[in-house]
């Protein structure tokens, strides 16, 4: 715990927490499965969790409302360092009674409505650099306030969307639903922080994100 104390130290009030921040998505299924592993390491550890927006969180660093950050995009902020956790790979979902068994690309559901988040969330940035490298852009576009909301469409089968790997387990769709992988890395989980006494936790923080997402059984 020299680390923690150290951290603690740094600190311009007396706190002896980790205050981790992430994003709400993200808070709904990596938080709550990684901070009994977090406890178990640190035993001594008090942590406050805090959910962010992807428009937001870098401000929250660096006004030092929060000691790091769980996201989903690599950041270039040179006030900030990171951890690249993994790679996050992205799926199109597609209920299954218009899935295709044969070609299995974007262009095959070119007429179908794409259900999308708002341009400033880092799921619908991930999607824009989809369709840049695939040269692909759909006719018909929805947006949507959240990724739940784009799967309940596509499960009642209004149309198709996108989503992470390492959400699919969480969203228990596929009875209902198909998954094509989307070749390529466009979303990578990352750790962000500040203070650079943060970094071997950061590093810890790393690794128990990627063992936990990793071991997941998503089919």
């Amino acid at each position: 715990m020299e680390m923690l104390k150290e951290i603690n130290e740094s600190k311009s009030s007396n706190n002896s927490y980790i205050r981790i921040g992430s994003l709400t998505f993200m808070s709904q299924y990596i938080i709550p499965n990684i901070v009994p592993r977090l406890i178990e390491v640190y035993p001594n550890l008090e942590l406050s969790l805090t959910k962010y927006d992807s428009s937001s969180f870098e401000d929250a660093l660096l006004r030092d409302e929060i000691d790091l950050f769980i996201t989903n995009r690599n950041i270039n902020n040179k006030n900030l360092q990171s951890v690249h956790v993994l790679n996050d790979k992205i799926y199109l979902m597609v209920p299954k009674s218009i899935y295709k068994d044969d070609n299995n690309s974007l262009e095959d559901y070119s007429k179908e409505t794409f259900f999308l988040l708002n341009r400033e969330k880092n799921l619908r940035k991930s999607v824009e650099d989809i369709f840049k490298a695939k040269n692909f852009y759909p006719e018909n576009i929805k947006i949507t306030s959240t990724i739940m909301n784009s799967v309940s469409l596509v499960r009642a089968n209004k149309g198709v969307t996108f989503i992470y790997e390492s959400a699919l387990k969480m969203i228990n769709s596929t009875s209902y639903c198909e998954f094509i992988e989307i070749d390529g890395d466009f979303s990578a989980i990352t750790v962000v922080y500040k203070n650079p006494k943060i970094e071997e936790f950061a590093c810890k923080l790393s690794s128990i994100i990627k063992e936990y997402v990793s071991k997941k059984v998503i089919f």
